[in-house]
């Protein structure tokens, strides 16, 4: 734990990850546990020990971080390895969640604020990718299941035409099983994480992004579109379409309990829709995914999204009169927290340089380097002057 707990130590970042492969194989398994492998006794380990108490937490997310940063000049191979080894980070972090003395711990790191905000934002850079990675290949399989399905057309093939197409489906299923099943553990983890810190995921340049993923998957497996992803064998691609949304959802209501949330959804010109939220009540109550309490509470919560989508929708008409010079270059929002970027001399509004910056920390208008830490205050007597009596 002390060597894998810093880079001064090793700062390769995959032998870390080595060493977190060997504590993840300590955690107490079994059917009770929830892990489908046995073995491991050591229990005190993680919940006696000072050392694990005091560093674990900081350990893990660190960890998640940094083998994100050192992996982007690596191979593809590699790019791939870096899931691998937060698999492990994942197994260890899910599993300490259950004592609170580590529930606390993860509260007073989520109080480090730079650090915490570039780990979710590197959960959700993962969500995305691996739901995209497994969706596409759902509607790759689908389409070839079809072409069998045609039984003239497909004898009409050659027997290699047809052994290419039947590795093809099984290559696709390899593929689309990985992406969802990574998925499913990060957003697993997300869940758990959201039951005890709401503030960091709902930051001025995250909201957004979390709203957006959740808006986005959602309607993406129960929205208009969801038969592409019917396939005749899902288990074989881990793809569970009610655990996945009842997991979506647990992740949704969770958020909801912050007052920044419902604005963040409705924002979402992208994928938010009122009518796939009433189906999603339909399903997870028919199904059976949720409890009746639960259930009531989605169903509430839709109301409130509706009611903040009008509000939403009456401001932008409002700041329509705004003049350009007082809008984001880059999002053409209303710029209300204005900042100078210093390396190019534009103004951008903090949280969209921000989020920009959780990613990328280069000035987007010449590639320069560019830090939080650089932005330059501009006085909103300057930007608000003329805004006074025409915006709400």
């Amino acid at each position: 734990m002390v060597f894998s707990s810093n880079d001064v130590y090793i700062r390769n970042p995959y032998l870390r990850g080595k060493l977190l492969e060997v504590m993840s194989l300590l955690i107490p398994r079994g059917r009770n546990e929830g892990f489908e492998l046995g073995g491991g006794s050591l229990a005190t380990l993680f919940e006696e020990h000072d050392i694990a108490r005091k560093f674990l937490v900081p350990t893990l997310i660190r960890f998640y971080v940094d083998i994100e940063v050192t992996g982007r000049d690596y191979s593809n191979n590699q790019f791939y390895e870096k899931f691998h080894y937060r698999h492990y980070m994942a197994e260890l972090l899910m599993y300490i969640m259950k004592f609170p003395h580590y529930i606390t711990a993860l509260k007073r790191e989520s109080e480090n604020v730079a650090e915490f905000v570039r780990f979710i934002n590197m959960m959700l850079n993962d969500i995305i990718h691996c739901i995209d990675e497994g969706l596409l290949k759902l509607a790759d399989i689908r389409k070839t299941e079809f072409e069998k399905a045609d039984t003239q057309a497909w004898n009409a093939k050659s027997e290699e035409e047809r052994n290419q197409a039947e590795q093809h489906l099984q290559t696709m299923y390899g593929q689309a099983g990985w992406g969802l099943q990574a998925a499913t553990e990060v957003l697993t983890m997300m869940e758990k994480l959201t039951k005890h810190v709401l503030d960091p995921f709902l930051r001025a340049e995250l909201a957004d992004r979390v709203a957006a993923m959740l808006n986005y998957v959602i309607k993406t497996i129960a929205g208009p579109r969801c038969i592409e992803l019917k396939v005749q064998h899902p288990e074989k691609c881990y793809f569970k379409p009610k655990e996945l949304l009842a997991l979506v959802v647990e992740v949704f209501m969770n958020l909801a309990k912050h007052e920044k949330f419902a604005l963040a959804v409705v924002r979402d010109e992208r994928s938010y829709d009122h009518e796939v939220l009433a189906k999603v009540y339909r399903l997870i109550r028919t199904h059976a995914l949720e409890d009746e309490s639960f259930c009531q509470q989605f169903l509430d919560y839709t109301q409130v999204l509706q009611e903040s989508k009008q509000n939403q929708m009456e401001l932008d008409a409002k700041i329509e009169e705004a003049p350009d010079e007082f809008l984001d270059p880059i999002t053409q929002d209303i710029m209300t927290d204005p900042v100078i970027l210093p390396t190019s001399g534009n103004i951008m509004d903090r949280q969209a340089i921000m989020r920009h910056l959780l990613s990328d920390e280069t000035d987007p208008f010449n590639r320069m380097k560019l830090t939080p830490d650089m932005l330059q205050v501009l006085a909103l007597l300057t930007c608000g002057a003329g805004l006074e009596g025409r915006l709400p």
